[in-house]
């Protein structure tokens, strides 16, 4: 047991001093990030700078789980979209609530807020045998916002999403969900929906959870939506339940596979948190940072140099909002 200890501490040691010695200094002043941006993202002869800090990314990448972890068990793997999205054991969350022929499985991992321990939940969009679970996970999490990146989310044979219609009740397993309103967000296309959840056999204790489903601004083969306006949009919606002194759970970030979008939106949240509270720009760390648990997120160059132009149209919109002001 010590041995294994020690092996832990000295990979961690490793990784440490390598992301010391390979990354360097990238984290810039807000003040002069518009001339780090414009050399970096612009200036076609600074690119290559660019690609190095993804390649360095790469190096940094932690290993898949192991083939005992709970995802490839017999009873776990097909509950899996893909087997190369797969949480490890101390990273993905456990469900309690019992329903039967289900164990505490569910493809999800927990990456830290900027301002919360464990703020933010990864998830894939559930199978049609998963779908219990998802609604256990909100359940027992006290999930009270959903953020679901995806136009379509059709799950099951015809047109049935994963939740019922409006005013209408849906008991997957042992968990019941009713729809209780949906309408127009604020956001320009991005549908809100508020539902309540509560284990069957205990109708008195009853759950409230917002979902904001993506309806357009991200083609489902593009790998980036089609403006940063939609991040920066969506990014507002989770900016109120992400503070320390909030006791309801983590905030669900869904999409197809658990990884692309939802860790690109992830890197997007925390980054632009550190925009806002540090006035330091700090893309490569934001993208390691949501990497540790879900090492297939910002899986391209593309996504990082998007990232990057995250903090300069924000700083624009703050400009703009400002003179209004």
């Amino acid at each position: 047991m010590l041995s294994l200890c020690l092996q832990d501490q000295y990979v961690f040691l490793y990784h440490a001093l390598l992301d010391g010695l390979q990354s360097g200094h990238l984290a810039y002043p807000v003040s002069q990030y518009k001339h780090v941006y414009m050399r970096l993202c612009i200036d076609d002869e600074h690119m290559g700078d660019l690609k190095k800090q993804f390649q360095m990314l790469e190096t940094l990448k932690p290993a898949q789980p192991p083939p005992n972890c709970a995802a490839l068990m017999k009873a776990n793997i097909t509950k899996n979209r893909s087997l190369d999205v797969i949480p490890g054991d101390k990273t993905r969350p456990i469900l309690s609530t019992k329903s039967p022929g289900r164990s505490d499985y569910i493809n999800a991992v927990f990456i830290d807020s900027f301002g919360k321990p464990d703020g933010y939940l990864l998830t894939q969009m559930p199978l049609p045998d998963t779908v219990v679970d998802f609604w256990r996970l909100v359940f027992d999490y006290k999930c009270a916002t959903i953020i679901l990146l995806e136009e379509t989310c059709i799950i099951y044979k015809g047109d049935t999403p994963y939740w019922p219609g409006v005013d209408q009740q849906q008991t997957y397993g042992s968990v019941t969900v009713t729809l209780l309103q949906e309408r127009d967000s604020n956001v320009t296309g991005v549908t809100e929906r508020t539902l309540s959840v509560h284990v069957t056999a205990k109708p008195k204790r009853v759950h409230k959870v917002k979902q904001y489903q993506l309806m357009s601004g991200w083609p489902k083969t593009d790998r980036l939506p089609s403006s940063t306006s939609t991040l920066l949009s969506l990014t507002e919606l989770v900016k109120q339940p992400m503070s320390e002194d909030d006791h309801t759970g983590p905030v669900i970030l869904q999409c197809m596979n658990g990884a692309s979008r939802s860790g690109l939106f992830c890197a997007a949240s925390h980054l632009l948190w550190s925009v806002a509270v540090d006035q330091y720009v700090d893309v490569f760390h934001s993208v390691q940072h949501v990497r540790n648990k879900r090492p297939q997120a910002i899986d391209s160059v593309e996504q990082y140099k998007f990232l990057h132009q995250l903090p300069a149209d924000y700083q624009k919109l703050v400009r703009i909002y400002e003179n209004i002001d």
